[in-house]
């Protein structure tokens, strides 16, 4: 009998105590969350006073805009890289062929570029092989390589073996 009521009361206090801890922890991580609020606050506030001022304005349009009043000498300065320090991998690697030949080579030839289109419908036969044509890099583009891809008259890079 003794044993059923100290069950009885650990069962009427553990819901309470258990509601008790939950409700502090969650009590101190709303009081850490008002500390950092109040720490970002102070800084937006110094913020807000550093733009309301004319001359950090000016400061600011300077270097981050390249803005200059009228009648600063403006100096551009091109500096070669240093020896030994390495480019960021996003500037070393550019793919050799644009983003879009793959979209243009599939509208093309949609036939070749579509896996469900079945039986192959049989070409015409050419009266004259046709050898793949030199690759045009760059700025010796010319426009018989940008009216391949039908974007009238626009230099643009073509690959050897494209002409399927």
């Amino acid at each position: 009998m003794l044993g059923l009521v100290f069950c009885a009361v650990a069962f009427a206090l553990a819901v309470p105590l258990r509601n008790y801890l939950t409700q502090r922890a969650a009590l101190g991580a709303t009081v850490s969350q008002e500390q950092q609020l109040r720490v970002e606050l102070a800084g937006l506030v110094q913020q807000k006073a550093a733009l309301s001022d004319p001359a950090y304005v000016a400061a600011e349009a300077k270097r981050r805009l390249q803005m200059v009043k009228p009648g600063d000498t403006v100096y551009v300065v091109h500096a070669p890289p240093l020896p030994g320090t390495r480019q960021p991998a996003a500037t070393r690697a550019t793919p050799a062929v644009p983003w879009y030949s793959p979209l243009w080579d599939t509208l093309s030839d949609p036939v070749a570029s579509s896996p469900a289109a079945g039986p192959a419908a049989p070409k015409p036969a050419a009266t004259k092989a046709a050898a793949p044509k030199p690759a045009v890099t760059g700025s010796a583009a010319t426009e018989s390589g940008a009216s391949e891809r039908g974007n009238g008259g626009a230099t643009s890079t073509s690959r050897a073996g494209a002409g399927r």
